[in-house]
């Protein structure tokens, strides 16, 4: 199969390249970088290889940080396969100054039968014969050649149409990108716009990167954040919100080679296919636009609902908490409609103990879960114990939520069953009491279900602790769903139907923010 090769396509290509491969480093807080590189497939989500498929064609370049090399293109050309290379190849030792050398040298290559294809190797078009396994097979399949065998790369990738290898790719600083010719790619099935990135890593595995137009991947996040059929006013929000995040967690993802990754561990990206014609208008209308303090962006974050009150960062994750993200009531937060803003999950024991199992934590049988709340009066957890027969475990804030699968961590634990029995003896339970005034001390009837006993005294109702063995399920009560920090977006939801516009909405979530 001959390729066309047009000229045109590729100088237009060596040109529009430049900027579609680069990234800024540097941008001004009233703008935001032009363009961002997101992560499909990296480390545990890597992939041997990726089906491609474009709306117009495709073209192959090498790139990196600052320029675009066009290596070939063909409009006919609407599926390859990017593979990971681990094979032995002969290498003809002659090197080539265009694509179109290599390429006539390759097909009298393979008129002789030898499985020849293009390639491009450290700066040079070249010519390799065989997909092998074995330095032996490599030599066989080039038969009498002058050629070297190369051993399997790490920085290798082959590009496949068909059953066929069109390009294979190994170059120590430059990366394989396939762009559409025009159009846009799908990704195995997912179209995105932009160009995709193959990078291979020392570990062997093959990054997949997205790079595109940063107002693009703002339209492949909003309506997956936020329903494109809210009030405008919220869709607005979440636009501004969303390229904040995104600008200050350009780093988040530095030694994969990428700035953010398309999940929730950044932000959920879909691509093309969530877009929506009125989250697209959004993030046009507020292009640029960014939230503030003192100046400069802010860390911000959003989550879905907060069950009536939000979270600080130190709450969700420790450390100092910034002024503009404190805990304030949610008032516009509909606890009817708002998903998760009340919730209820029960565990056994011994599903307790199978969850802590499952994170290698051994402590026994579970006999109580006991917790400590935040000082800022969120009602947010800050310390999750269990208690077991051979031990106990702690787990601090937001952690609990992965151990557990909870919604949130503003919720508190009880048990159900019968009142449990309580372990203190006579001589501590008499000692305890001694301690407290005298007059008219009586002992309720009812023990706890935390296994305290309450006394009762004339001016005042303590409790005195004791371990205690409940006979029911631990019963966790919440509110909210999400690390409860920032921008409630049921919250926000509220705010709009209440009549708010998008900048108001934000500066009440992010205290003394303004948006610019």
């Amino acid at each position: 199969m001959k390729l066309r090769i047009k000229a045109g396509i590729l100088a237009c290509l060596m040109i529009c390249s430049l900027f579609i491969s680069t990234l800024p480093t540097v941008f001004a807080y009233e703008g935001t970088p032009e363009f961002i590189r997101i992560g499909l497939y990296y480390a545990s989500t890597a992939k041997e290889s990726v089906n491609i498929t474009s709306t117009g064609g495709i073209s192959l370049l090498v790139t990196d940080d600052t320029q675009s090399i066009p290596l070939c293109a063909d409009e006919s050309v609407s599926k390859v396969l990017v593979k990971r290379d681990d094979c032995y190849h002969a290498e003809l030792r002659q090197a080539f100054d265009t694509y179109e050398e290599a390429w006539e040298m390759k097909s009298a290559l393979m008129k002789e039968g030898y499985p020849a294809f293009t390639a491009y190797r450290g700066g040079n078009y070249r010519v390799w014969i065989g997909v092998c396994s074995g330095k032996s097979e490599a030599q066989e399949s080039a038969g009498g050649l002058d050629v070297q065998i190369l051993p399997p790369n790490e920085k290798s990738v082959l590009v496949y149409i068909g059953d066929a290898v069109w390009m294979g790719v190994a170059d120590d600083t430059m990366h394989l990108t396939v762009a559409p010719i025009d159009g846009t790619l799908a990704v195995e099935g997912t179209g995105y716009r932009g160009s995709v990135q193959f990078m291979r890593h020392t570990t062997g595995d093959m990054t997949v990167v997205n790079v595109v137009d940063f107002d693009d991947y703002l339209c492949g996040v909003v309506p997956r954040e936020v329903s494109a059929s809210w009030n405008y006013e919220v869709v607005k929000a979440q636009a501004v919100v969303s390229r904040t995040f995104a600008i200050t967690n350009l780093n988040k993802y530095k030694k994969y080679g990428f700035n953010l990754d398309a999940t929730t561990n950044s932000q959920a990206y879909a691509g093309i296919k969530i877009e929506h014609e009125a989250s697209n208008r959004a993030v046009k209308e507020t292009h640029g636009e960014v939230v503030l303090y003192n100046g400069k962006p802010a860390n911000v974050y959003f989550f879905a609902s907060s069950g009536g009150k939000t979270g600080t960062a130190k709450d969700a994750w420790g450390g100092d908490d910034q002024p503009y993200l404190k805990s304030i009531d949610d008032p516009y937060e509909n606890p009817e409609k708002a998903t998760r803003a009340r919730w209820e999950m029960r565990f056994t024991a011994d599903e307790l103990k199978e969850k802590l199992a499952a994170k290698d934590v051994h402590i026994g049988d579970i006999t109580n879960v006991t917790v400590e709340y935040s000082s800022s009066g969120s009602g947010r957890v800050i310390r999750t114990v269990f208690h077991g027969t051979n031990g106990t475990k702690e787990y601090l804030r937001e952690n609990v939520r992965w151990v557990l699968g909870v919604y949130s961590a503003a919720f508190s634990v009880s048990r159900s069953g019968e009142a449990p029995k309580v372990k203190l003896s006579l001589s501590e339970l008499t000692k305890s009491i001694s301690k407290m005034p005298a007059a008219n001390r009586s002992i309720l009837g009812s023990i706890s279900a935390s296994g305290a006993i309450t006394v009762k005294t004339v001016d005042t109702i303590q409790s005195l602790s004791g371990n205690a063995e409940g006979s029911g399920d631990f019963i966790f009560t919440g509110r909210g769903w999400g690390h409860g920090v920032g921008m409630s977006q049921w919250g926000a939801k509220g705010m709009a139907e209440a009549g708010f516009g998008y900048k108001e909405i934000i500066e009440y979530y992010f205290t003394g923010t303004q948006v610019g």
